[in-house]
Formats: C-alpha cells, structure tokens, sequence
C-alpha cells in the first residue's frame, strides 16, 4: 500500500497519457485489495482509507493544475499584450489555450470522479434509519416478519438482526459476519420453533451440507444485517427485550473491535451486495411502514471508512468550487469591448470564438 501511495504520488503530476494509467491501475489494485482485505483484520478499514486518500490527492492535483495553468496563462497576458491593444490574434490565442487547459483538466476530473464513485459505490454499503415509535413496537415487527437476533457477547452497544430467511443458510450468515467481523466465528443455534432440537456451536465452515439445500439456496428477502443503536442496558430491560429467535455468536477480539467502528443513531441496514442495498432498503421499508424514518440512503458501515470518504466527498466538492471560480474568471477575461481595428464580421468572428470556450468551461463545470 505505502508503494502504490509513492507511485500515485510520482506520476500525479504527469501528463493525460499517464493519467489515464494511473486511474486503470488504481481500479485494478483496489479489485485486487477487495478480495484481499476480508481475510487481513482490520484490512477493509485501512485499505478503504488508503485509497480515499489516493482519490482525494488525484482531486485535489487537478484543482492545482487548473489554478497553476490559469495563473500563468493570464500572467502571459499581462506581460506580453497589454489591455489596450488587445487584437483578434491575442483574443483567438487565448481561447487556444485555455481550450487546452480545460481539455486536459477535464479528462483527469473525469478520470478521478469515475474513480471515486466506484469507491463510493463499493464503501456505502448501508442505509441508516430512525424510529418513530417505541423500541417494543419496532422489535414486535421485526419479530412478525421472521427476524433473528445475534446475540454476541461483548457488543451490548449494538442491537444485530438478520432475516430469518437466511436462518439455516450458513454460507449467507458466513458472508455477512466475514463482512463486518473476522473469518472463524461460530454460532449457537437456538430456535425456539425448534424445541426438539439439540443446541450446539455450528462451525461456519463445517456446515456445506445446508447450503446446497435446494430449500436455503436464494433467501426471498435478501442477505442484509440490521444494528441497532443501544444504551449499553438495552438488551436486558423490558422496553429492549427480545422475545423472537436468537442465533448466539461467540465472536473473537477483531470482531469486537470491528464491531466497535460501527457507529449508528438509530437503525443500520448492511447489505451483503452493495448493488443490493437500494432493493434491500426498499424492502425493509415496506415491512416496516411508518415505524422508521430513512436518514441515510446511501453510508458505510465503519465509522473510520465512512470519515476517509466525506473527505473525499468534501475534495470533490472544493474541485467544483475551484472550476465554478475559473469559469468567473475566464468569464472576465473574455471582454471583447477591446478589440481594436476589427470590422464586424471579425469582431463576430471572436465574440463566437469566446463564447464557444465559455460553454466549454460550463459543460466542464456540470459534469
């Protein structure tokens, strides 16, 4: 990771060609470190982090690109033709340039968006929700339409659902714990419809012959995780008591600390796909109808992860501003009421010229 960062950090300055490199790189590195990370704890939050902060620089380089060209451009300006003598030639010459400029930027912008919203798309996995009601009425719907509670020690910061759907779908569980908490974990199995049923820890790992069950193949729900904000006594007083089924998890020290990076105000909707979330969110909404409120439809899962991504967001923000200031800028620049020694046709001729470059700029400002 710290060689990919030195990398970025060489060629950043370096022309559209490399650019472009650097983009395809960086998404097949990050391809590469999504597959990695689920099996290095703690990999998702740090290698998270370490590319937000590449695709901020990469923002970032391009606002001080625009600024740095457009300084010296209109430094040569200055030097070279004076306000007074502005001609047809000096007015089509800077429209040349500053035509190359926004070219180049906006090819990089591109470049560096595209990347970011894939970071985006992979790292707000979640939909964060506030009650409306009593704690008992939201458990009593949760419970109504066959949600289990993993009970895990150590995380009474946390209230931590999943459909009972994927109940007896082991490899769908393994997926969503493996998302949020180290690989390894066991389960306790504790059904109350099942009271015939002997207890017993459930090795994840063990347990293939349930998951090429034709009947816990494809969960009709969805694969998702819901957390709930406790108080640290949430699990044992009445108004947060659960009387549905449970599924104890017994998890290690990483899956306490990961746990403990999970930060929500109210309810945490995690879904196992991100290209899920939208369907999972939806459905989870019409289950639950007016008992909760959507407060984020689109969030990481991790505290650490979801800050490394508002900067981004923020950077992106300030690369808008930046171009917003260049367009009022060049916007003063094309002043065409000195254009000396030009007949109509000519004087037309530059006023369309500019113009073109001016819409330029505002294409490049929209995208």
């Amino acid at each position: 990771m710290e060689y990919l960062k030195q990398w970025v950090s060489m060629v950043q300055q370096e022309s559209l060609l490399i650019s472009t490199y650097q983009k395809n790189l960086l998404e097949e590195e990050w391809s590469f470190v999504k597959a990695t990370c689920p099996h290095i704890p703690g990999g998702e939050a740090l290698a998270a982090n370490m590319f937000c902060l590449l695709a901020t620089d990469m923002l970032r380089t391009i606002g001080k690109y625009l600024n740095s060209e457009i300084d010296d451009l209109i430094q040569s300006m200055g030097d070279v033709w004076p306000p007074e003598d502005t001609t047809k030639h000096v007015m089509l010459a800077t429209c040349r340039s500053l035509q190359s400029i926004f070219i180049e930027a906006r090819e990089r912008a591109l470049k560096g968006i595209s990347f970011a919203k894939t970071l985006r798309k992979d790292l707000e996995i979640a939909a964060a929700f506030s009650l409306n009601s009593n704690p008992r009425k939201f458990l009593k719907r949760l419970q109504e339409t066959g949600h289990v509670c993993v009970v895990a020690p150590h995380s009474c910061k946390h209230l931590i659902f999943i459909p009972g759907s994927i109940r007896h779908c082991p490899e769908h569980i393994r997926k969503l714990v493996n998302m949020n908490c180290s690989v390894g974990d066991c389960w306790t199995v504790n059904s109350k419809a099942n009271s015939g049923r002997v207890d017993g820890k459930v090795g994840l790992a063990s347990v293939g012959v349930e998951v090429s069950s034709p009947t816990t193949s494809q969960p009709p729900c969805g694969v998702y995780l819901l957390v709930i904000r406790g108080d640290g006594e949430c699990k044992i007083s009445d108004e947060w008591r659960w009387e549905g089924e449970t599924v104890n998890l017994h998890p290690t020290a990483e899956t306490t600390i990961t746990l403990s990076h999970v930060e929500v105000d109210g309810v945490l909707l995690i879904a196992s796909d991100p290209c899920q979330l939208t369907a999972h969110r939806k459905y989870f909404m019409e289950i639950m109808g007016d008992i909760v409120n959507v407060e984020s439809e689109h969030r990481p899962s991790n505290s650490l992860i979801a800050e490394s991504l508002t900067k981004l967001k923020t950077e992106a923000l300030s690369l808008s501003h930046c171009i917003t200031d260049i367009i009022n800028l060049v916007e003063e620049k094309s002043i065409v009421e000195n254009l000396v020694d030009l007949d109509e046709s000519e004087r037309q001729s530059v006023i369309l010229r500019c113009r073109e470059i001016l819409h330029q700029c505002y294409k490049f400002g929209f995208e």
